[in-house]
């Protein structure tokens, strides 16, 4: 009764969190970050040559330094060189990947893609490059079908060079995913070994410890426990060589998981206790939401339900770092423990969630079946293995559920009465609590709409008026000053008078410029948003995607929030640099300010006035608003809206 619902996501989810462990770090990022950097010092070194610098130390950056990779990425679409935008491009596909902004990711992709096959069809090496992201972007998506296909172009483009870390790093990605659509364990030992052989010619000790923990994890799978356990322990003993935490910390999940299959518990709980360390150390959010989940199976095991709960609790927390598939198995952990402790209520809690998140993988992974089963009928070129490997998946899918909820069902009759009852007055108390909402909406948009106006005629009245009636001033001064003869020294204070009046105003059209800028209302948020970053020396602005106009109001709300939190960075965080970045797409418009100041304490700022109200104004345009803050380390400002 241990374990009534079985993991049967664990080892992929171990693998997902392998897979983009090495994705962008398949070598030392220092030792390779020092070598770019002492060769981007020669004086010999051409244009195209630096170009390629920039690429290869973004691509270093990115998951390690992302403001420096976001850097270079600038640098290199701001080159005025075809090969640098498209090096750009990719850079910020790996950037939005890491972040998980798989849209952004999918967008830079394919302008990529489309400008490799017009222009860079030559250069094996970047398409290699593409469709590997490709791969890694439908495996965070859930999407293996997909993402075979991508590693497998990938791979044949890398055997021509040939680059063995590469093919190492592929090779591996191609095991993980032949296992998630059922393939043979044949198939998936195959492209194990194989990444091993390559990451033996490549030399490398990062790719052949990458190799060492997939064959690890395949034999486990497989039920080859000692074997399995002979290669993970080697993976361990390498990563503490090469002094990465990161790597020994994945080196240890490994060991902890294989350990669990066999519910040895004390073991298990050993190795995650070690790997738990050193992703909260080396600030491993995403390792770290997933051994969480697997303490709270060992307590779970060791039936010391508090612990277990305290364990799982925590993992619920921090789920939001692991992706839509990669949830459930924490879930399924919640329900687990429910059920042991009779907790049915909880049981009941967790199960719907679960239900909720299994139906979002599931409605994505058809979605994304539906589009590549219409490419591959236009173009003729279906793929039978792949299509039998998608059904053989979605029957294990359908068996999965309808088991689950047999089981399921008993437990739920349960507590149908009770849910039934309470039902009414949920129902009620939502609609009051969506009435309330929508007055608070309202209202808002009442005080925003009255804010603009406000601001409009202010700005008018002080450039009409005051502007003009200070213009007067100074042309009646200088028409004194040539009717009358003055000592010298008063000529001094009376051009000094002039200066001041010129100081005056200049001061008066920015301020009456700022309240309202003239460029927003001509020619939109890119123009009018560049004008004013462009107007402080520390501020950076970056605009991508399509530069359409876009409703007034929300031009206007935008422009505002920018602004104030532009002058927020200055006067009371103490940044030198400050960068603002909008991405617009045809859905949705990503707002992102970022400054190196000395951030804040989140819980304890959230409450002020200033990002409560920026919030409240974000809301009432169907937006969101994300703080990222911590004493010492900067902040990172993210709002986003739906267009509809």
């Amino acid at each position: 009764m241990n374990n009534i619902f079985s993991s049967v996501i664990r080892f992929g989810l171990l693998s997902t969190l392998l897979l983009f462990c090495v994705v962008l770090k398949a070598v030392d990022p220092e030792k390779r970050e020092r070598e770019l950097l002492k060769k981007l010092q020669s004086d010999n070194l051409e244009e195209g040559e630096k170009i390629r610098v920039w690429y290869n130390l973004a691509t270093v950056y990115i998951g390690y330094k992302t403001p420096d990779a976001r850097l270079y990425a600038k640098k290199l679409d701001e080159s005025n060189d075809e090969l640098g935008s498209q090096y750009g491009r990719m850079i910020m596909a790996g950037i939005t990947l890491n972040a998980a902004h798989y849209d952004s990711t999918e967008m830079f992709l394919n302008d990529a893609l489309k400008e490799f096959q017009y222009r860079f069809s030559s250069d094996i090496k970047m398409g290699s490059e593409i469709y590997n992201r490709f791969g890694h972007l439908q495996t965070a998506r859930s999407i293996p079908e997909s993402a075979i296909k991508n590693y497998l172009e990938a791979l044949k483009l890398s055997e021509k060079i040939p680059d063995y870390s590469q093919m190492c790093a592929v090779c591996t990605n191609i095991s993980y995913l032949y296992g998630q659509v059922g393939a043979d364990s044949k198939i998936q030992l195959d492209y194990a070994y194989k990444a091993l052989d390559y990451a033996e010619k490549s030399k490398d000790p990062w790719a052949l410890e990458q190799a060492y923990s997939t064959l690890g994890n395949t034999l486990q799978e497989d039920g080859e426990i000692e074997e399995a356990l002979k290669y993970q322990l080697k993976g361990l003993e390498l990563s503490r060589s090469m002094k990465s935490e990161q790597k020994e910390c994945f080196a240890a999940l490994n060991i902890g998981c294989t350990y669990l299959s066999l519910e040895r518990w004390t073991d298990a709980g050993k190795y995650f206790d070690m790997a738990l360390d050193l992703a909260r150390k080396n600030d491993l959010r995403r390792p770290e939401a997933y051994i969480l989940s697997c303490l709270s199976d060992v307590y779970r095991g060791l039936k010391q339900y508090d612990t277990s709960e305290k364990y799982v609790t925590e993992a619920l927390e921090k789920k939001d770092a692991l992706s839509d598939s990669e949830q459930l198995d924490i879930y399924l952990s919640a329900i687990n423990l429910s059920v042991l402790r009779g907790d049915f209520e909880t049981f009941s809690k967790q199960f719907t969630s679960y239900q909720d998140q299994l139906n979002k993988v599931h409605d994505l992974a058809i979605h994304e079946k539906m589009a590549e089963l219409e490419t591959q009928f236009e173009t003729g070129k279906k793929d039978q293995q792949i299509a039998d490997m998608a059904r053989n998946q979605r029957m294990m899918l359908i068996t999965g559920i309808v088991g689950l909820l047999a089981v399921a069902s008993i437990l739920l009759a349960l507590f149908f009465r009770y849910r039934l009852a309470n039902s009414h007055k949920t129902l009620a108390e939502q609609r009051v609590s969506q009435l309330e909402q929508e007055k608070k909406l309202i209202a808002t948009q009442a005080v925003l709409d009255g804010e603009t106006s406000e601001r409009s005629r202010l700005a008018r009245d002080l450039h009409d008026g005051l502007g003009s009636m200070l213009s007067v001033i100074k042309l009646n001064l200088n028409d004194i000053k040539e009717g009358v003869t003055l000592e010298a020294e008063d000529v001094g204070h009376f051009n000094n008078a002039l200066s001041m009046l010129d100081d005056s105003i200049k001061e008066l059209r920015r301020v009456a410029h700022n309240m309202m800028p003239d460029s927003l209302m001509r020619y939109g948020l890119k123009v009018s948003l560049t004008d004013f970053c462009h107007s402080i020396s520390n501020v950076q602005f970056h605009f991508f995607g399509t530069d359409k106009r876009l409703d007034s109001k929300l031009e206007i709300m935008v422009y505002r929030t920018v602004h104030e939190l532009v002058n927020n960075a200055i006067k009371h965080a103490e940044a030198e640099m400050i960068n603002v970045q909008i991405i617009q797409e045809d859905e949705r418009l990503s707002v992102i300010v970022q400054d190196n100041g000395i951030g804040f304490n989140t819980s304890a700022v959230m409450g002020g006035m200033g990002l409560s109200n920026i919030e409240k104004r974000v809301k009432v345009f169907n937006g969101g608003m994300n703080i990222f803050s911590q004493p010492g380390k900067g902040t990172e400002i993210n709002i986003e809206f739906k267009l509809l």
